[in-house]
């Protein structure tokens, strides 16, 4: 009995750790960009019955979890990861522009709940990888890839040039 009460204590205060680290801003430096926080005072949860078997456990607690929140009113995300939001994850958006994740996987409330805010989380760094990934590269990136490419190329004729000299060292001619 007592070892049940201790782990149930263990899981709360771990859930507990969890959702106060998710009270961090979620934007970059200069507000562009997601660094993987989430305000969970500014979602809405629901919680209600979960579905499939399992007697009378399903039929009495409200395990499923539901999170709820405008897109458009979520200031604590930039346009741009908005828009990519929309675009990708269309499935999620109802009518009024609200994005619904939910998650029955567990039979525990509060690992249902973690369980969507991950979800969550996974989509917008998604859409923030999506973002950096097809940004149009700044004078230092252009300089950097062309350096790159000068380097490349001067490599590759000294590769060249070795492949020459070792073929030209086999030739039983050229040293007489």
């Amino acid at each position: 009995m007592m070892y049940r009460l201790r782990q149930c204590l263990n899981k709360l205060l771990i859930s507990q750790q969890k959702q106060q680290q998710r009270y961090v801003p979620s934007k970059g430096t200069d507000g562009s960009e997601f660094i993987g926080y989430i305000p969970v005072d500014k979602i809405e949860k629901r919680f209600m019955r979960s579905s499939g078997p399992g007697g009378q456990n399903v039929n009495m607690v409200n395990t499923k979890c539901q999170i709820r929140f405008n897109l458009n009113e979520a200031d604590w995300l930039s346009p741009e990861i908005k828009e990519v939001f929309r675009k990708r994850f269309v499935r999620l958006l109802s009518k009024q522009n609200d994005v619904v994740i939910s998650s029955d996987k567990s039979r525990i409330q509060e690992e249902n709940q973690e369980d969507c805010f991950e979800k969550l989380q996974a989509m917008l760094t998604e859409c923030n990888k999506e973002l950096l990934d097809n940004r149009l590269p700044t004078d230092q990136d252009k300089a950097i890839i062309d350096n790159r490419a000068i380097r490349a190329a001067q490599r590759r004729l000294y590769a060249k040039r070795m492949q020459s000299q070792k073929k030209k060292n086999r030739d039983p001619y050229e040293s007489l």
